[in-house]
């Protein structure tokens, strides 16, 4: 009797473990919705991306529903004084799964000429740390990386 029931047991059990996975990515998905502005960046792979008085980051974490399952959408902006050039704005995508974030692709990219905005960010896995109103996205590849912001 036990065993008939077996492979039933292990499914739900299965089912529920997924289910409680899902849960734990979209509420990380709803707590990242919004902006969020670059605090300090450490090991940064070029020397044109820095944050002082004169140039800020931004993260814009843009809704995303089924964040297991779906790929969610992110805007990173650079506030600075370009003069003739627009400031630079990157649509990416990413992936979440437990606290791994994941870009896998940019959609649209506007740059001023040195700026390197997707070169930071392009083919990164992060670990993400939310806490106390701050984020943590901590380069998995090299630890010594990593960006710290807070909402706005």
């Amino acid at each position: 009797m036990i065993k008939a029931n077996m492979p039933y047991f292990v499914t739900v059990f299965l089912a529920v473990v997924m289910l409680f996975s899902c849960a734990k990515e979209n509420a990380t998905v709803r707590s990242l919705e919004g902006t969020w502005e670059w605090e300090s960046i450490s090991e940064a792979p070029s020397a044109h991306i820095g944050v002082n008085d004169s140039t800020r980051h931004f993260f814009k974490f843009l809704p995303c529903k089924k964040a297991y399952t779906a790929s969610c959408r992110c805007v990173y902006t650079i506030e600075k004084n370009w003069n003739l050039y627009s400031a630079p704005s990157d649509t990416f995508i990413y992936d979440l799964k437990r606290d791994e974030l994941s870009i896998t692709q940019f959609l649209s990219t506007t740059t001023a000429p040195n700026s390197n905005t997707n070169g930071i960010l392009k083919d990164r896995r992060f670990t993400l740390i939310l806490k106390d109103g701050k984020m943590e996205l901590r380069n998995v590849q090299k630890s010594s990386f990593k960006i710290v912001a807070f909402k706005k």
